[in-house]
């Protein structure tokens, strides 16, 4: 029997097929934008690459991709600021040509976005986000384009604690994809929102708010209909958690078996439950409860900001064919290491629904990489020119694996 931990990462579960994506040329990480491969040339080469391209006023979309594959390369080497570089100077040089290239341009701002999420600046990567899907709207007369763009809108509003905005988003974004027929973008947005619903019910602990919540999950599945739907499916495992905690209920390995079927993918595992990261972490990252805010106001002004700068760590472990995680290593390990171990507990608790075999449909194991930055929030829509702290150290994480 286990007993289901966190559902943070429920929203891992929910990913756009090539056909459905190739519908409007738009790939994945307009819904999911945490992807980031680790492998290809070194530093001196894509920044000879770059700079070649730059002297020969090369077109703008193969600008923008020797962009990206330099900002990447200096993000997987830590080079935040580096990276951030790069970025603004590419969209300086290419915002003009968004007409032209909405798809690349808006990928500017996206990359710029990441990065700028990792350094600690929330405001400016809403900015970027905002900047990045308004490329896509003014630019793309397709409805399913707008809709994803919005749906990326919402959760950069939600990581920025604008709960009610995103709230509405998602509903927003449900009820139009519905009426569209695009039956996947409506099943991610009401995923997303009853996820945002039951996480915000539990964070005020309101037994109002919860039975609302789980009232909510069951009209949606019943609505549904169908058991072996991946987004009914979700919503049940939203309320299993909601269970967990209210009732301190658990769940059979043969249900977490059931789950593990639905949500096979070819690709990659699918991230299921995980246990919290430790609550001593948790107050330093800044992931209390909205009502504990001064708290964390209080711990942040104590803070060196100078401890929080290139504090990151890449970890690597293998998702077994049974879903569990084992043989989990830092690889790499910039600053200050007292935080890594709550992160390889949390890590190592972790249920997956296992990689498919796309040949014989049997499970196989992957070997995962993923950056943990440890950081502090700041505040770009401060009356100051010189940025301030806005009382939120945070963790972000992405995932460097390179899925076949």
């Amino acid at each position: 029997m286990i007993k289901l931990g966190s559902f943070v990462s429920i929203l891992s579960l929910i990913y756009m097929s090539n056909a459905q994506a190739q519908e409007t040329s738009i790939n994945d990480d307009i819904i999911d934008n945490d992807v980031i491969t680790v492998i290809g040339p070194n530093l001196n080469e894509t920044l000879a690459v770059l700079q070649n391209c730059i002297d020969n006023r090369c077109q703008p979309d193969i600008d923008i991709d020797a962009t990206l594959a330099h900002a990447e390369n200096l993000f997987i080497e830590g080079e935040y600021k580096s990276a951030e570089d790069v970025i603004k100077a590419s969209i300086k040089r290419n915002r003009k040509f968004a007409s032209q290239y909405p798809l690349a341009v808006s990928d500017l701002y996206r990359s710029g976005s990441r990065i700028m999420e990792h350094l600690g600046r929330i405001d400016a990567s809403n900015f970027n986000i905002i900047k990045a899907s308004a490329t896509i709207k003014k630019n793309l007369s397709s409805e399913r384009a707008i809709l994803a763009a919005d749906l990326e809108i919402a959760g950069s509003r939600l990581k920025s604690g604008a709960f009610g905005a995103a709230k509405r988003r998602y509903k927003r974004v449900h009820r139009k994809a519905t009426e569209l027929g695009f039956e996947d973008l409506a099943g991610v947005a009401k995923i997303r929102e009853l996820h945002l619903r039951a996480s915000r019910a539990l964070s005020f602990g309101s037994s109002s708010l919860i039975k609302k919540a789980q009232q909510e999950i069951f009209d949606y599945i019943d609505e549904v209909n169908d058991p072996e739907d991946k987004y009914s499916a979700a919503a049940k495992l939203i309320f299993l958690r909601l269970d967990s905690v209210v009732n301190d209920t658990i769940i059979s390995e043969h249900d977490i078996g059931s789950f593990a079927r639905i949500f096979a993918d070819p690709k990659k595992p699918i991230l299921l439950s995980s246990d919290p990261i430790s609550s001593d972490l948790l107050i330093e990252s800044g992931s209390l409860s909205v009502n504990n805010r001064n708290l964390i106001s209080t711990l942040a002004s104590t803070y060196n900001p100078r401890e929080f700068e290139n504090r990151w760590a890449d970890i690597g472990f293998i998702v077994n064919e049974n879903g569990r995680v084992e043989n989990i290593e830092a690889l790499r390990i910039k600053g200050d290491d007292s935080w890594i171990e709550a992160i390889i507990t949390h890590i190592n608790s972790r249920i997956y629904s296992p990689r498919i075999d796309p040949d014989n449909k049997q499970p196989i194991q992957q070997y995962v990489i993923e950056r943990f930055t440890y950081t502090l929030g700041y505040d770009d829509n401060s009356k100051s020119r010189v940025r301030t702290l806005a009382g939120r150290p945070i963790i972000r994480m992405l995932d460097l694996t390179l899925y076949d």
